[in-house]
């Protein structure tokens, strides 16, 4: 196994993040190639949820407390790569302009408000509620 990769599945990866934003952050990637969090779908739920659990035991093995970690993906047009990646953040963020780069809006139900990054939880509620994943509130 290459030596960046700090764990795998048959459906994707874990790595560092080569410019963190965070005390720890990583990168969970799906191995199919998937353009970015717009276009998931009700089935993709599996993998996200897979994506989840292996970001956070990447941050615990990594010796992180769950109390400190962030898990959430930007939406379009704010992104660095069209390809799927899920940012696992073991907090405090490196700097004030990094904390902005991950904003977490979240309206009383729970569901994601006006933002370009959605919790990994708030993905997975949209999708199986059969909604589509926007900037806007959803």
């Amino acid at each position: 196994m290459d030596e960046r990769i700090l764990a795998k599945s048959a459906e994707c990866f874990v790595i560092r993040d080569r410019r963190p934003s965070a005390k720890e952050h990583l990168l969970v990637i799906p191995v199919e190639h998937i353009c970015n969090v717009k276009t998931l779908k009700t089935k993709d739920v599996p993998l996200l949820r897979q994506m989840e659990a292996m970001g956070r035991q990447a941050l615990l093995d990594l010796g992180h407390p769950e109390g400190t970690h962030v898990y959430g993906y930007h939406i379009p047009p704010i992104r660095s790569v069209d390809h799927l990646h899920l940012h696992v953040q073991a907090l405090p963020y490196t700097n004030i302009f990094r904390r902005f780069k991950y904003p977490q809006s979240t309206r009383k139900d729970g569901s994601k408000g006006l933002s370009w990054f959605i919790t990994a939880t708030q993905a997975i509620r949209t999708l199986e509620a059969g909604g589509k994943i926007t900037i806007m509130p959803c």
